[in-house]
């Protein structure tokens, strides 16, 4: 199988499995829809800079994008990714102290248990295709705050420096989201222990 198959191939199963159309991974990513069309219809080949976006966005190794392994998980890779989400999640926290209940009267929280921030028990506790799932909701989720945050969003494309703002603006979408997503929770704090997009099939 030559490497546009490979694309080809992996990324349909990307997107079938965590039912996402061509649209949804443009809105996620910023990868025009019609570029991913091309890929999966083998038109034109991935460059190294998409297979990077692709591969972080749902925490698979660019080497099973490629074709070049029959497992769509590293280690490695699940750990930089996780290094990135808990760093947020601090500034998450540190930057959004709900004491109030929302409009329903609940008392939300951001809570990553010890198994999850302890990178050892990480792998004890939690296959490394739930790892994933957890990134790739984390990654939508993120990409939902900031599309709510046109401020932020244009301040990153830009790269100019981000007003305090928008940045409370954001970290309090993103904290909102993260707590009162059950898929995201029940992954999380382990009360679901299989994964809920699964690439074996």
């Amino acid at each position: 199988m030559n490497l546009k198959d490979c694309i080809s191939n992996n990324l349909k199963v990307l997107r079938r499995q965590y039912g996402l159309s061509s649209k949804d991974i443009s809105i996620y990513t910023d990868i025009p829809s019609s570029t991913v069309s091309y890929w999966e219809t083998k038109f034109r080949l991935m460059g190294s800079d998409y297979a990077t976006i692709i591969s972080n966005f749902f925490a698979v190794s660019i080497d099973w994008l490629l074709g070049r392994s029959a497992n769509p998980y590293n280690v490695d890779v699940l750990i930089f990714l996780e290094n990135e989400f808990i760093n947020d999640s601090v500034d998450i926290c540190s930057s959004t102290p709900f004491d109030e209940p929302d409009n329903k009267g609940r008392y939300m929280q951001l809570h990553l248990p010890k198994e999850y921030l302890d990178v050892k028990k990480r792998g004890k506790y939690y296959s490394n295709e739930v790892r994933a799932n957890i990134l790739f909701i984390y990654h939508v989720l993120c990409r939902k705050s900031l599309n709510s945050v046109p401020g932020y969003k244009k301040a990153l494309k830009e790269k100019r420096p981000i007003n305090d703002r928008d940045a409370q603006a954001y970290y309090d979408f993103l904290w909102y989201d993260l707590s009162g997503d059950i898929r995201f929770q029940s992954l999380i704090t382990r009360k679901r222990k299989e994964p809920i997009f699964s690439l074996f099939i």
